[in-house]
């Protein structure tokens, strides 16, 4: 929900990109600790509809999304 909110504010302020730094688990390891992922999770930006821009095999990743711009309320 914070993510989101957060894209949601960056759009309405006119934010045309987006960069996020999630964190990859390493293979074999089923969690990470909450310390290491305070940027938040590979799933948890993928579900918000970021892209890959380059893959690490473990630790900090870079994905970006394009933000569109707020739609016009018609009253």
């Amino acid at each position: 929900m914070l993510l989101k909110s957060a894209l949601d504010v960056m759009r309405q302020r006119g934010a045309r990109t987006v960069e996020g730094y999630p964190v990859k688990r390493p293979e074999g390891l089923a969690r990470i600790s909450n310390a290491s992922a305070y940027t938040g999770t590979v799933p948890l930006f993928e579900k918000q509809g970021f892209a890959w821009v380059a893959k690490r095999p473990q630790g900090k990743q870079r994905m970006r999304k394009a933000l569109t711009a707020p739609r016009k309320r018609i009253r």
